[in-house]
């Protein structure tokens, strides 16, 4: 999506849509096996409609508070393109081919206030190589995921 910071005037251009979609397209891609919307802020979903719409993927990943009101138009479209909902927390673990992705957020306590610090927070280790992926956490989260990760080689 693109954040409009309270701007009454949208923008005409749908990322889902103009960007991404043609982008995939054009590599052949025309499945997904997983969309991932770490929290319900338009520039993290605003797109994401027109993704399940186009790659009816097996899963879409929610993170975030489950009632906020953001998902709405998220999850109508998931419905309508017949993608399941899941809500991963801190712990799940799901591999992909040679790649593992481990949630380290949100807590499974539910003590994330914020939005942007209930983002999914993923380790995703493929072979020798580690990518951290935070979405929008804060200082907050960023500090208990510190504390949770220990020392990191």
């Amino acid at each position: 999506g693109i954040p409009n910071y309270g701007s009454r005037f949208r923008p005409r251009l749908d990322t889902g849509e103009d960007v991404v979609s043609p982008y995939l397209w054009s590599r052949g891609i025309t499945r997904l096996d997983l969309v991932a919307a770490t929290h319900p802020h338009e520039d993290h979903t605003g797109g994401l409609p027109a993704i399940l719409r186009n790659f009816r993927p097996r899963e879409l990943w929610l993170g975030g508070a489950p009632a906020d009101p953001g998902w709405s138009n998220l999850t109508q479209s998931a419905q309508l393109a017949g993608v399941p909902l899941i809500r991963p927390l801190e712990g799940d673990i799901r591999d992909f081919g040679d790649a593992s992705v481990r949630l380290l957020s949100p807590p499974r306590d539910g003590s994330s206030v914020r939005a942007n610090d209930a983002s999914l927070v993923f380790l995703v280790t493929f072979g020798q190589t580690r990518f951290l992926l935070t979405g929008d956490i804060e200082q907050d989260a960023e500090s208990r995921l510190l504390d949770s990760l220990g020392p990191v080689d």
